[in-house]
């Protein structure tokens, strides 16, 4: 299946200078560290790139050096509700850039694996997550990777743990694949409540223990509309020599300086090998 963009001229520009012009500008003011160890995973925010752009490209700014043959990209659905995991198994994404290859090979080897994963194209087509995670992936490594990807549903304790076992043996074959887990955090209408709750989040996922994550989404102590893809990553690198580090933090509010109504907080964390 061919996955048209659908957010080109919403979210990014549809144009591929425009957009080009436009990451190169993010990536050029966005905050980024100097990582020393192989980053492994990454949290990346999915609003419109005015909005959390520079975040996002701070967060891809430490995957400069890093050999992207295959990232495994893990989104929530905002649109179709159902249960478990669902793949995108074959075909390619295009975005303004060009397009980017499914890899089949890597998805029937989860395929089959957990009964909570299974394999539908079309429910991918109507969300954003993903989709606007691929331009920052070409416009630092091109057109020449391939992409696995993977929405998120509804999840419980069972059907986490049985994912995560999954994800956890795929990482473990394929220890040079990149997996990228598109969320945002906080959303509501107060921005000291924002930065608190961002806060409490951010530490949450830095202890690297996903089903105390998960608990925490269920009673409301942290926010994050991918938190479901948040929980898998922490419990299937749960046994990885891996340090998480907090890149660069801020939310809509700091972004255009509007302090009142709706606001939407946007982090980037890297997971580095030690």
């Amino acid at each position: 299946m061919i996955r048209e963009p659908r957010y080109s001229g919403s979210f990014y520009p549809e144009n591929a200078s425009q957009l080009k012009a436009l990451l190169d500008t993010l990536f050029k003011e966005a905050p980024s560290l100097n990582l020393t160890g192989r980053v492994k995973a990454l949290i990346s925010p999915h609003a419109g790139y005015v909005y959390s752009g520079k975040v996002a490209a701070s967060g891809y700014s430490s995957l400069r050096n890093v050999n992207l043959d295959n990232v495994v990209i893990i989104g929530p659905s905002h649109h179709v509700a159902f249960d478990g995991m669902a793949v995108f198994a074959e075909g390619e994404w295009i975005t303004p850039l060009g397009s980017v290859e499914v890899s089949k090979d890597l998805a029937e080897e989860i395929l089959g694996r957990s009964k909570f994963i299974f394999q539908d194209e079309e429910i991918h087509r109507v969300e954003h997550s993903i989709e606007v995670q691929i331009p920052f992936l070409q416009y630092i490594a091109g057109n020449s990777f391939k992409i696995l990807p993977l929405m998120v549903g509804f999840l419980n304790e069972v059907s986490l743990s049985d994912i995560s076992r999954v994800l956890y043996d795929f990482l473990h074959a394929h220890n040079d694949a990149l997996l990228v887990v598109s969320s945002d955090l906080y959303h509501g209408y107060s921005h000291k409540e924002c930065v608190e709750t961002d806060r409490r989040t951010i530490n949450a996922i830095l202890e690297m223990d996903g089903l105390k994550f998960h608990r925490k989404m269920e009673t409301g102590e942290v926010m994050a509309c991918g938190g479901g893809g948040i929980a898998i990553l922490l419990e299937a690198l749960k046994n990885f020599p891996i340090k998480p580090v907090e890149i660069y933090y801020t939310n809509s509010a700091e972004v255009t300086g509007i302090y009142t109504g709706y606001v939407v907080g946007y982090a980037s964390i890297a997971f580095q090998e030690v």
